[in-house]
């Protein structure tokens, strides 16, 4: 099954992210501003952009999510446009002020293609564009996800994450097993697998450097401070330049 079709739904109830500091941080004097959401998913970090002032457009490969992240939209009142496309693929007329790709979005695209992302990015941006990202780290992905099991069971929705990280490619798979509670008292049992890769700090340095990009800040997404050996998620502000 296509990752983020089954979860699509169970998505934010399951998902901790600090969306409206991030926000915040990656927004200053980007009013009215052009904005690509890339791997939007349900649509509440580009909801949160659109809050700061911005003309955003949302940007997903599952239309599941997208079905999700129009409904946040409505739901806060904003008409926000969008698009059921690969973040490889994207092609607009006009350049953008800002691209982001939060929620561990680069760690779903394989090494081989990162360069290929990085790219596309920087041809999108405007000159002193900002791209906006974060990344899941080794330590994260190797001690924390990799070969572990994880299971909620709630009144009426329990999962299973059952995860195996593979050595040679870097990568984390990840099998989900949904049961929600229906009207009638039954269960309905949806499943899913992810794959997710391993992306280096170092890696990172070297496309901001090959794709024209300076790193203005790499911060720890759960303190909002410098980043060390152990933290599980990185927060990159690159400007094109």
């Amino acid at each position: 099954m296509q990752a983020y079709s089954a979860l699509a739904s169970f998505y934010d109830r399951l998902m901790e992210y600090p969306y409206s500091k991030v926000a915040d941080l990656v927004t200053q004097g980007l009013n009215g501003k052009k904005t690509l959401d890339l791997f939007c998913g349900t649509g509440k970090f580009t909801v949160e952009l659109a809050k700061k002032g911005l003309s955003v457009v949302g940007s997903d490969i599952s239309q599941e999510m997208l079905n999700q992240a129009m409904i946040n939209a409505r739901e806060n009142g904003y008409n926000i446009v969008f698009k059921k496309e690969n973040a490889l693929k994207f092609s607009y007329s006009y350049k953008f002020d800002l691209i982001t790709a939060i929620s561990d979005g680069l760690n779903y695209v394989k090494p081989s293609d990162v360069n290929s992302l990085f790219d596309r990015v920087s041809n999108a941006l405007s000159d002193s564009g900002k791209f906006v990202f974060d990344i899941s780290t080794e330590y994260k992905l190797k001690t924390k996800i990799g070969d572990n099991i994880f299971y909620e069971d709630t009144e009426d929705l329990v999962y299973f994450w059952r995860n195996q990280y593979k050595e040679k490619d870097g990568s984390v798979k990840m099998d989900l097993t949904f049961f929600e509670k229906t009207s009638d008292g039954t269960y309905k049992r949806s499943d899913e697998t992810q794959k997710q890769y391993v992306h280096t700090l170092d890696e990172i340095k070297v496309l901001a450097k090959c794709y024209s990009f300076k790193i203005e800040n790499i911060l720890d997404i759960d303190t909002f401070e410098k980043y060390n050996s152990k933290s599980k998620r990185l927060l990159f502000i690159l400007t094109k330049i």
